[in-house]
């Protein structure tokens, strides 16, 4: 799987055309503002591909139902419109955090899915 975001894209550019280099969205507030992004800015991008790929709404932030309870809780401390109240990248493994919560959903921490080769 992969993913893509074309914030920066536009289609049949003239030469007046602007970008706001993400797509809205998928946006923290601090990068709708026009504020200083920090690492926590990336986070709530994260959380918010999390919610799309999972089939939720993106656009009032909601996990679908069906998401485990621990995994929910991971995305929904990923969404804070305070970016203070985001995890801290500094202080917080958010990789060591999501398979935590994954062990708690499924009992295990990796997919044991094969790795594909190119």
């Amino acid at each position: 799987m992969v993913l893509v975001d074309y914030g920066l894209a536009a289609i049949r550019p003239k030469s007046d055309t602007t970008n706001k280099g993400y797509t809205p969205v998928f946006a923290a507030p601090e990068q709708i503002e026009g504020k200083p992004l920090v690492p926590e800015t990336d986070f709530y991008g994260l959380g918010t591909t999390m919610i799309f790929a999972l089939g939720g709404d993106v656009e009032h932030r909601r996990v679908p139902e069906n998401v485990p309870d621990a995994i929910c809780g991971f995305i929904k401390r990923l969404i804070p419109l305070q970016v203070l109240s985001r995890p801290s990248w500094d202080k917080e493994d958010l990789c060591d955090t999501f398979m935590e919560a994954r062990e708690e959903a499924f009992g295990r921490r990796a997919s044991n899915m094969k790795k594909l080769s190119f």
